[in-house]
C-alpha cells in the first residue's frame, strides 16, 4: 500500500494527465470544427479511440463476439466457464462518453466487462448505441431500449443460458443515465415479463436543470469532465444550440419564472436532499428571471427519459434494487446522491458507494497501461457488489407479488430483520390464543414466507459451518444435505459488536514489544456469530487441539475525527505540506497467537492502510483484510490487535475473525 503523500501524488498526477489529454483532444476538435472540416465531436472521438479499439478476442475463461441484439450494435462476453446446465448471470452494460463519444469496443471497455463475466460467470451485453451528433435524443436512449428488451425476452435468456432471476443493468457517466432510464420504463412496463432485478450506475449523469449543485461549484474545473463541458454535452445530446451554454451554467433555463423548469427543479432541491457534508457552504442558484427560449427550444431537458432524476415516486419505487457509485471530485457526484436518497425516499434499498479519492471517469483507469489505485478499487467493489447480490436476490426473493409489505424486502438482512421484529414482539407459532383473528393468520404466513426464503438463501449461500449453527439457532429453516462436505470439526467466526465496554483492556497495556490494541467486545453467538467446539476468553479464540488452522480477520476504520478536534501535537501530522487536512494516519491490523511457553505474543500476521481524508470529509471508511494457514497446538489462543481500538466498525459484517482445522 503506498504512503499518504504517494497516494496523493498518484491523485494529482492522474487528474493532470487527464486535464492535459482531454484539453488537448478537445483544442484539436474545436480548430478543425472552426475550420469546417468536421464536427468537433468526431475529431475528439477519433482521438479517443484511435488507440483504444479491441478486437473481439475471446480468451480462456470468455468467448467475445461483436454481433446485433434487434438491429443495435453490442459486443458479447460469454464466460465459458461452469457446469454444463448451469445458469449464468446477466448484465447489461451501457458506456459512457457524454452520450457523444466511447465504444464498447474500447479497450477499457472490454476488459471491464471480460472481467466481470470471468469473475462473475455472467453473459455482458455491452450495448453499442449510436453517438451524438449523428444521433440525437431519443436515438441513444431507444438503442438501449432495444437491446435491453431483447435480451430479456425468455427465448434470449435461454439461449445464454441466462437466470430470469439474476439479471442487472448497468453504466457509467452518460451510460448511468440511459441504464436508469431503461431501468425506469422496465420497471413499469407490463408487457414485460422479466425485470431486471438490480440497476448498478457509475458515476451517473441524470439531470440537467441545475448547473450550480454543491458538486457543480466545487468541481468546475476538475478533471476529466469540466461543468461547460457537461452543459456542452447535454445540448449536443438534446440537440440544442451551443449558444445556450452559458445560460444553462447560470441556471437562466431553470429561473423561478419558468413554471415548467421550477417543477423540475423541485424534484432535485439538494438542499433538502444532500447530507450536510456535502452542502458545506454552498448556497443554491435560482435566477428570479431567465431565458424562456432554452426550454422551449429543447424541452427534452424536462423528460424523464433524458434525466432519471425528474420521476415521479410512483416511478421510482417500481424501480429495482440499486447500486450508485459517487466520487468527490466530480461534477456529477450530487447527481448520484440525490437519486439514492430520492430511490431511498421510494422504498427501493439503495447501497452509495462514494469514494473520497474518486474522480469522474476514474474506473475505466482500472487497466494498463492508464491504473490508478482508485480505478482498481471502484472496479473490484463494484463487480464484488454485482456478484453478491445477483446470487442473493435470486435465493431471497420473496414469492408473493400481492404482499405490498414486503416490496422493498430484496435481501437476506431485511428478511432477517423482519423476523427478528417478530420475535420481538413475542409472536408464538404454537400459540393456540388469537388463532381466528386475521392478523393473526397474515403474520403467521408471512413468518412461514420468511422461513422457507431464509432456509433457500442459506442453503445455497453460506458455508456447511455456518449452516451448522443455523441448524442449532433455528431448526426449521435447515435440512440434511447428504451430499454435502463435511462440516469443519473446529471452526469458530466471530462478529464485532458495539458493546459499551472497551475494547482495550486495562491489564493490557501497550508494550513497545506487542504493538496495538486488543479487540475484546467480539459477539460469538448472535447473527452471524458461532463457536463450534472453540471457546472464547478475554477476546481470544482458544483451540482445543493441535493442527494446521485457517485464520482470518478484518476490520473496518472508521474516521469521524473534525481537524478542530484533533490534540495540539496531532494536528501537524494531520496537515499536508499545504496545510490541508489529509487525516494521513496509519491504520494497522496484527493477528497474533499465545502459546504457554512464550511469554509475549507471537505475531502471526500484519497488515497496514494509509488513507487520506479531505478537510471537509464527514467520514472515511476503509477495510483491512488478511488470512492464513498456521500450526497451532492444543490450547493456543488466537486475537486481534489494532492501531486504534477507537475507530474501528464493530458492525458484525464490517468487522470479524475467524479460525476453523484443516487438517490435524
Amino acid at each position: 500500500m503506498q504512503g499518504t503523500r504517494r497516494s496523493g501524488t498518484e491523485q494529482r498526477n492522474g487528474r493532470l494527465y487527464a486535464r492535459l489529454t482531454k484539453r488537448d483532444n478537445e483544442e484539436q476538435g474545436n480548430l478543425v470544427h472552426d475550420l469546417g472540416l468536421s464536427h468537433h465531436i468526431h475529431v475528439l472521438n477519433f482521438a479517443v479511440n484511435h488507440f483504444e479499439m479491441q478486437d473481439p478476442e475471446s480468451s480462456e475463461g470468455v468467448r467475445v463476439q461483436d454481433t446485433y441484439f434487434s438491429g443495435v450494435q453490442v459486443r458479447l462476453f460469454e464466460s465459458t466457464r461452469g457446469e454444463e446446465g448451469q445458469l449464468k448471470r446477466g448484465v447489461v452494460y451501457l458506456h459512457g462518453g457524454g452520450w457523444a463519444l466511447g465504444s464498447a469496443r474500447m479497450r477499457s471497455y472490454d476488459f471491464l466487462c471480460r472481467k466481470m463475466a470471468e469473475e462473475m460467470n455472467a453473459i455482458v451485453v455491452s450495448v453499442d448505441y449510436r453517438l451524438a451528433p449523428d444521433v440525437h435524443f431519443p436515438k441513444q436512449y431507444d438503442d438501449a431500449l432495444q437491446a435491453s428488451r431483447y435480451f430479456l425476452t425468455p427465448e434470449v435468456l435461454a439461449r445464454f443460458s441466462v437466470d430470469p432471476d439474476r439479471v442487472a443493468v448497468s453504466g457509467d457517466s452518460a451510460g448511468g443515465n440511459l441504464a436508469a432510464a431503461v431501468a425506469q420504463e422496465i420497471a413499469m412496463d407490463n408487457t414485460i415479463s422479466i425485470k431486471f432485478k438490480l440497476q448498478a450506475l457509475i458515476y451517473p449523469v441524470l439531470q440537467a436543470l441545475d448547473f450550480n449543485t454543491p458538486s457543480y461549484q466545487q468541481n468546475r474545473d476538475i478533471p476529466i469532465l469540466y461543468r461547460p463541458l457537461m452543459a456542452r454535452f447535454w445540448l449536443e445530446y438534446l440537440d440544442g444550440d451551443p449558444s445556450f451554454v452559458q445560460a444553462m451554467l447560470a441556471n437562466n433555463h431553470s429561473a423561478l419564472d419558468q413554471n415548467q423548469a421550477t417543477l423540475g427543479r423541485a424534484k432535485l432541491n439538494w438542499a433538502l436532499l444532500l447530507p450536510p457534508a456535502m452542502k458545506r457552504h454552498y448556497k443554491p442558484v435560482m435566477q428570479a428571471h431567465g431565458t424562456a427560449r432554452i426550454i422551449e427550444e429543447v424541452p427534452a431537458l424536462l423528460d424523464v427519459r433524458a434525466a432519471p432524476l425528474l420521476a415521479e415516486r410512483d416511478v421510482l419505487r417500481r424501480t429495482p434494487q440499486a447500486y450508485i457509485l459517487t466520487c468527490e471530485h466530480d461534477v456529477l457526484r450530487d447527481d448520484g446522491l440525490m437519486y439514492s436518497r430520492r430511490l431511498q425516499e421510494a422504498g427501493v434499498a439503495v447501497t452509495n458507494d462514494h469514494y473520497e479519492d474518486g474522480f469522474h471517469g476514474c474506473m475505466i483507469f482500472a487497466f494498463w497501461p492508464t491504473y490508478f489505485s482508485v480505478g482498481q478499487r471502484t472496479a473490484e467493489n463494484y463487480i464484488r457488489w454485482l456478484d453478491w447480490n445477483l446470487v442473493q436476490r435470486a435465493a431471497c426473493e420473496l414469492m408473493d407479488p400481492q404482499l405490498d409489505l414486503l416490496e422493498a424486502s430484496r435481501t437476506l438482512g431485511r428478511a432477517e430483520l423482519a423476523i427478528k421484529g417478530l420475535m420481538s414482539k413475542g409472536f408464538d407459532l404454537n400459540a393456540d390464543e388469537g388463532k381466528d383473528d386475521p392478523c393473526w393468520q397474515v403474520t403467521k404466513q408471512l413468518h412461514f414466507l420468511i422461513e422457507k426464503t431464509m432456509s433457500n438463501c442459506y442453503e445455497k449461500e453460506i458455508s456447511s459451518a455456518v449452516k451448522d449453527e443455523v441448524s442449532r439457532v433455528l431448526p426449521s429453516l435447515t435440512t440434511e444435505d447428504k451430499e454435502a462436505p463435511p462440516r469443519p470439526e473446529i471452526a469458530a467466526h466471530v462478529t464485532g459488536t458495539f458493546s459499551p465496554e472497551a475494547t482495550r483492556s486495562a491489564e493490557d497495556p501497550p508494550s513497545k514489544r506487542v504493538p496495538g490494541q486488543k479487540i475484546q467486545s467480539w459477539e460469538s453467538e448472535k447473527g452471524l456469530a458461532f463457536l463450534h467446539n472453540v471457546k472464547m476468553t478475554n477476546g481470544e479464540l482458544v483451540v482445543p487441539q493441535a493442527g494446521l488452522y485457517y485464520i482470518y480477520s478484518q476490520t473496518y476504520f472508521r474516521h469521524a475525527l473534525p481537524l478542530g478536534e484533533v490534540e495540539e501535537e496531532d494536528k501537524e501530522e494531520a496537515l499536508d505540506v499545504e496545510g490541508s487536512a489529509v487525516r494521513g494516519k496509519q491504520m494497522l491490523q496484527y493477528v497474533y497467537k499465545k502459546v504457554g511457553s512464550y511469554p509475549v505474543p507471537i505475531l502471526l500476521m500484519k497488515n497496514a492502510r494509509t488513507t487520506c481524508w479531505s478537510r471537509s470529509a464527514e467520514y472515511g471508511l476503509y477495510s483491512i483484510y488478511q488470512a492464513g494457514v498456521f500450526q497451532l497446538a492444543a490450547g493456543d489462543r488466537v486475537f486481534v490487535s489494532v492501531s486504534n481500538a477507537t475507530t474501528v466498525d464493530m458492525d458484525e459484517k464490517s468487522s470479524f475473525f475467524g479460525a476453523f482445522l484443516v487438517s490435524q
